[in-house]
C-alpha cells in the first residue's frame, strides 16, 4: 500500500480537529518533521499531544453511545465562570454534571471516566397535588459531577453519540483546547490572558448558557 497523500487541506482539517503533528504524521504514514515543515509553511499553529488535553479511558463504542443518549436526556455540560482571590482574570470551568434515581447509572459513568465524584442528594421533589393524591416519589437522586479535564475528556468522547447536547459538548472541548495553548503563549509572558483570549472564553460561556436556557453558571 502506498503511503497516502496529504493535501494543505487536509492538513488545516486536522488541525482543527485538533491533532498534535505526531498524530498527523501516524494517521498519514508521512515523517514528523515534514508535517512540521508544512504546518509552518501554511502558518498554522500546533497543536498539544490530546494527553495534555484529555486522557485515555479504555471503553467498547456501544458503552460511549449509551451514555451518551443518558447524558443527551439527563446530562448537562455547563461552563461555570468564577473569581478566584488574587486572580487578574476570571475563571472559567469545564463542567459536566448528571442527576438520577439509578444509582448505577452514576456508577457507570465514574468507572467509564475514572473520575469524578457521585453523591446522595435526597429525594425527589414532591408537589401539593401529588401528596393529595397519595403519590409518593421516595427515591433517592444520585449526582455525577466532573469539572476541567474530566469534563473535557467526557465531552470528547461522547460526543460523536450526542444529538441533542452535541454542541454543548463542542463549546467545553473548545474551551479546553484555548485554556491550555493559552496558557502557554501568553500567561507567563503577561501575567495574565489578553483581552481576545477573555473575550473568546466569554463567548463561549454565553452560547453554552443560552443553549441551557440559563442554566450556564452554577
Amino acid at each position: 500500500m502506498g503511503r497516502k497523500k496529504l493535501t494543505d487541506e487536509e492538513l488545516r482539517r486536522a488541525v482543527k480537529e485538533g491533532l498534535s503533528d505526531k498524530e498527523i504524521a501516524e494517521k498519514y504514514g508521512m515523517s514528523y518533521t515534514w508535517i512540521v515543515y508544512r504546518r509552518k509553511r501554511l502558518g498554522l499553529l500546533s497543536n498539544p499531544p490530546k494527553t495534555k488535553l484529555f486522557y485515555m479511558i479504555d471503553a467498547k463504542p456501544e458503552i460511549l453511545a449509551y451514555l451518551a443518549g443518558i447524558a443527551d436526556g439527563e446530562g448537562t455540560f455547563y461552563i461555570k465562570k468564577g473569581r478566584r482571590a488574587g486572580c487578574k482574570n476570571p475563571l472559567y470551568e469545564e463542567r459536566f454534571s448528571i442527576k438520577i434515581t439509578n444509582r448505577e447509572i452514576v456508577e457507570l459513568f465514574k468507572k467509564v471516566f475514572k473520575r469524578g465524584s457521585v453523591t446522595v442528594e435526597g429525594k425527589l421533589y414532591q408537589s401539593e397535588a401529588q401528596i393529595r393524591a397519595g403519590i409518593k416519589r421516595n427515591k433517592k437522586l444520585y449526582l455525577y459531577e466532573a469539572g476541567d479535564k474530566v469534563a473535557a475528556t467526557i465531552a470528547y468522547y461522547l460526543h460523536p453519540y450526542l444529538i441533542i447536547k452535541r454542541r454543548q459538548a463542542e463549546l467545553l472541548v473548545e474551551l479546553r483546547k484555548n485554556k491550555i495553548l493559552g496558557m502557554g503563549r501568553y500567561r507567563k509572558q503577561l501575567g495574565g490572558l489578553p483581552k481576545e483570549e477573555l473575550e473568546f472564553r466569554e463567548r463561549l460561556y454565553i452560547e453554552i448558557k443560552q443553549l441551557n436556557n440559563g442554566g450556564g453558571e452554577r
